[in-house]
């Protein structure tokens, strides 16, 4: 089964995305609502898939993408 990490913080939107991706993909969803939610998240399992909000901040974002980076290829 594939994995999809999501960074989402409203709740309603996260709901939406659950019910997507269980419905039509047979995925499992993790939410988070945060950057740091999301670091710890990727450390325990790499998912296949990051969905991540239009309102996470550039700052977050970049972040985000630097410990992905820092990851290698071999994650």
């Amino acid at each position: 089964m594939s994995l999809v990490l999501a960074i989402e913080r409203d709740a309603a939107q996260a709901e939406i995305l659950r019910d997507v991706l269980r419905g039509r993909m047979g995925a499992e969803l993790v939410v988070v609502t945060s950057r740091t939610a999301a670091i710890a998240a990727i450390k325990k399992q790499v998912p296949d898939l990051i969905l991540v909000t239009a309102q996470l901040s550039p700052r977050d974002e970049e972040a985000l993408v630097a410990h992905l980076r820092s990851m290698g290829s071999g994650a």
